[in-house]
């Protein structure tokens, strides 16, 4: 089974968190990589960024953050 990824703009929409500071917590981590992590885990494909959901799912439980499923 193929997991399910969210995009910046999607993981913004549903944590509140800027995709502009998505964007700088990822360059951190690149140029510091053993700094302690701000965001999710997330993956390159090729010039895509995607963020694994459980590491979202993970992360946002880390925040007090519920996570709600969008019906579509």
């Amino acid at each position: 089974m193929i997991e399910k990824h969210f995009s910046p703009r999607e993981l913004a929409e549903l944590s509140g968190v800027r995709e502009q500071t998505l964007a700088q917590w990822r360059h951190r981590a690149k140029k510091e990589p053993s700094a302690p992590a701000r965001g999710p885990h997330f993956v390159k494909l090729g010039r895509l960024v995607r963020y694994p959901a459980a590491s979202v799912h993970a992360w946002l439980s880390q925040r007090d953050l519920a996570v709600t499923p969008a019906v579509k």
